[in-house]
């Protein structure tokens, strides 16, 4: 926190009000009980209901050097010339970031009961701890001027601070009432108001140069609102994007004012918020540009300010990088809210979205239920695991309203280090937004926020946009108008190049007469078109429809403007290669001759094992049911099922969520077991090595299934999007090393779990092990529906024989 020095004033009284307890807690945390802060050396101490009160009439003094007066009471003019540049030198500095946590913090030296002492330990705790975020200041200043009042002078000032963030700020002009009334600044709610006041008047600039001050990304409970702006000498003014509304009749009092730029697409606009003889810049598309040809104000037309990426910390050392224009906000730092994230719904349009922010123990989630609530949104649209690796675990979802089918929700669920972290956007789009696929790259958008997300360090410190208003060059209003003469004059060119069609010699030697030779232009036509219309590649093989196309005026104009890209046809004139190739993707098992190949593992396994592995992957026998359909049914509301061994539970309903299986079990010290899942096709194998979940490979190839980035013996599984040829789930624990002895006849009560939802829904506890080192517990096929089955089914030579069968060749 920098002391603003007043201009034109000298300081009367300053005050800081602080949390008492917590000052008392850091000290007690490094062994110094029992502090009495007196009033000494020019300090008073006061105390009352809010907190310890410390002031000092005469000059400038900061925190740290006024707690070190009152608690040693010492005159710093006693000290010597090192400890007295060490007091000069100390200063209360909030939201510095990477300082340590002052109520863990042990203080470097031994705290005696000196001067010395104390002044070292107070230096040490303001220098490298975040103390002064933790003690929620108040700081006062009161003033007079020398001589004649001069303007833009303040009397008193007043800046509260709540978890390093300022929530209030007052200012007043020398000479007023110290009452809120008479304030020429308040920041109080997010509602910022800055007027003249009593003949005083601010000076040129100078409000602009506050507000900027308050243009903090990160600042939390900081400005929303600007309720009024009443200054005589603003002729001009830029809105910060900062602001989420203007106020009714905001401006109406800055007489002079002749234009006002809102950079901001979509702010809010109160009624008559600026006088009609003002011009109002924004945006194309922008809320500014529709209040101007409402309320018959002239608009300026200005460029769209670019988003520049800045990362922000959303939670203790958790950051994703969203832009300058996006604000965090929120006076409880478990519930946050993080404004304006920016997106293109498709080209050429630009907008944001909010999102709210919750944190939660991983435990205090499964309570609440939070994830289930937001998942009960409505319908699924898309789910895709972001990310899992040892440093945590991100899945986006996207869902659509079940009441309102143009509202769409998307969620982020971040898991680490045992908290559960929920980004969570909502947005209306209209049927044309919706066709365009708007609500597509919302979800790429937040899947974005995902990758970004960082672990383990603070962010930089980060400030708000500060855009320029640069007005719209004419020569876009130029190309906007040449736009639309080639749809006016469509249907001449559609006669010009219908008859063409027939002679695709002729076409040629016009535009590519170099670059192609005339079999080759039929197809690079359709390339034309799959260039303005992607949806219809599936149709470039057939000419007919391709003719149809060519005369179709909306595709016309699009393909004449885009001469530059058919200089590119001729690169994507391999596309009846691509098509050739297509076969190729269908028999992308061109890496099963290598699965195959691990095949002749399985022929070295002992008979016996051969014979266990035959009943192992058995799932014809579809007549064994051993958990009655009721029980399935009903499961929800008796709990969860326990089946046994053969037994089949039906997942279908469960298809399109996630699904987590887990096993615990008890065993001694020294005894782990992990888990491993084997995605298999029609053959029973896998496809390739990629198809082995396990701790080594976290994630597979279509990330539907997942292993917990700490959990080794925990997998998440989204059924709905494994890849087609994927029939089966086969689901294994081993246990870990080679070690003589460690068999499963010393593990008691391995029980496997599915859970959805935060919701077990069956459980099998797995029987009659011995001496095997490995075990198939259940199988997840998909047969009229996904199934699970319990197997049960143990191997001596662990991992060798369990993933021979499956056809991973582990000989390496």
């Amino acid at each position: 926190m920098e002391n603003t020095n007043l201009s034109g004033t000298q300081c009367k009284l300053i005050t800081y009000k602080i949390n008492e307890d917590v000052l008392a807690e850091v000290l007690a945390n490094n062994g110094i009980t029992s502090v009495g802060f007196e009033s000494a050396s020019g300090v008073r101490t006061v105390r009352d209901d809010d907190g310890l009160i410390f002031a000092k009439e005469g000059g400038e003094a900061d925190l740290p050097q006024m707690i070190f007066m009152a608690w040693s009471g010492s005159d710093p003019a006693s000290l010597n010339a090192d400890d007295r540049k060490l007091f000069d030198d100390m200063k209360c500095t909030l939201s510095t970031l990477g300082r340590a946590d002052c109520f863990n913090y042990k203080i470097a030296s031994v705290v005696e009961d000196t001067a010395e002492s104390k002044l070292k330990a107070i230096a040490d705790l303001f220098a490298n701890t975040d103390i002064a975020d933790k003690l929620d200041i108040t700081v006062t200043r009161s003033s007079y001027s020398e001589g004649e009042q001069t303007s833009g002078a303040f009397g008193f000032e007043r800046r509260s601070f709540k978890n390093g963030s300022q929530v209030y700020w007052q200012l007043n002009f020398a000479g007023d009432s110290y009452s809120a009334d008479c304030a020429a600044l308040l920041l109080k709610d997010g509602r910022l108001s800055i007027t003249d006041r009593n003949g005083a008047e601010w000076e040129k600039g100078q409000a602009e140069e506050f507000m900027l001050s308050l243009n903090d990304a990160s600042a939390i409970g900081g400005v929303t609102v600007l309720e009024k702006l009443s200054c005589k000498n603003l002729e001009k003014l830029t809105l910060l994007p900062v602001f989420l509304e203007i106020s009714d009749g905001a401006l109406t009092e800055c007489t002079s004012l002749k234009e006002v730029d809102v950079l901001k697409k979509n702010i809010v606009l109160g009624r008559g918020f600026v006088g009609k003889d003002v011009v109002i810049g924004g945006c194309k598309g922008s809320t500014a540009e529709h209040y101007a040809n409402t309320e018959g104000n002239e608009f300026l037309l200005l460029e769209e300010p670019e988003r520049k990426p800045m990362e922000i910390e959303i939670a203790d050392e958790v950051c994703i990088t969203a832009d300058d224009f996006s604000v965090l906000r929120g006076e409880d730092k478990n519930r946050l809210t993080l404004n304006d994230v920016g997106f293109t719904p498709y080209e050429g349009c630009t907008d944001d979205f909010d999102c709210e922010i919750i944190t939660m123990t991983s435990s205090e989630a499964a309570e609440s239920g939070l994830t289930s609530q937001l998942c009960n949104f409505g319908e699924m649209i898309d789910t895709e695991t972001v990310r899992n690796d040892r440093n945590g675990y991100i899945k986006a979802t996207m869902m659509k309203s079940s009441s309102q089918q143009d509202i769409f929700s998307c969620v982020l669920e971040i898991d680490h280090a045992g908290n559960i972290i929920c980004i969570h956007a909502e947005k209306q789009f209209s049927a044309a937004d919706i066709e365009k696929g708007a609500d597509k790259a919302m979800f790429a958008r937040m899947k974005q926020l995902g990758e970004s997300v960082r672990f383990g360090s603070k962010t930089e410190m980060c400030i708000a946009a500060v855009p320029q208003a640069v007005p719209a060059k004419t020569e876009t209003a130029a190309e906007e108008i040449s736009a639309v003469e080639p749809e006016i004059s469509a249907e001449p060119l559609v006669e010009e190049i219908s008859p063409i069609v027939p002679e695709p010699e002729n076409i040629a030697e016009e535009p590519i007469a170099e670059e192609t030779s005339s079999p080759e232009i039929i197809a690079a036509e359709p390339t034309v078109e799959e260039i303005s219309v992607s949806e219809q590649e599936c149709e470039n093989s057939e000419e007919e429809p391709i003719a149809e196309e060519i005369s179709a005026p909306e595709i016309e104009p699009e393909i004449i403007e885009e001469e530059p890209i058919v200089e590119e046809i001729s690169v994507s004139e391999t596309e009846p290669e691509i098509t050739a190739e297509e076969p190729i993707s269908e028999e992308v098992p061109v890496p099963e001759p290598e699965i195959m190949s691990a095949e002749p593992v399985t022929e070295e396994i002992p008979e016996v094992s051969a014979e266990v592995i035959g009943e192992q992957n058995d799932t014809s026998d579809d007549e064994i049911i051993d958990v009655a359909p009721d029980e399935i049914r009903d499961h929800e509301d008796y709990g969860a099922v326990k089946l046994v061994s053969g037994a089949r539970f039906d997942l279908n309903e469960y298809a399109s969520q996630m699904l987590v299986i887990d096993m615990d079990y008890q065993a001694e010290n020294g005894l782990d077991i992990d888990g491993y899942v084997f995605l298999l096709n029609d053959s029973g194998k896998v496809r390739s090595d990629a198809d082995l979940i396990f701790f080594g490979q976290k994630a597979s190839v279509d990330r539907a299934v997942n292993n917990h980035p700490e959990n080794t013996r925990m997998f998440t599984v989204e059924l709905s999007k494994l890849d087609a040829d994927i029939t089966k789930l086969a689901v294994a624990f081993a246990i870990y090393g080679d070690k003589e002895g460690q068999e499963f006849c010393r593990v008691s009560k391995p029980t496997v779990h599915i859970s959805c939802g935060g919701k077990e829904l069956c459980s099998y506890e797995i029987t009659g092990l011995d001496d095997e080192r490995s075990v198939v517990a259940m199988e997840i096929y998909n047969k009229s529906g996904w199934k699970a089955k319990t197997i049960g089914r143990g191997f001596k030579l662990a991992l060798q024989t369990l993933c021979g069968s499956y056809g991973v060749d582990v000989r390496q």
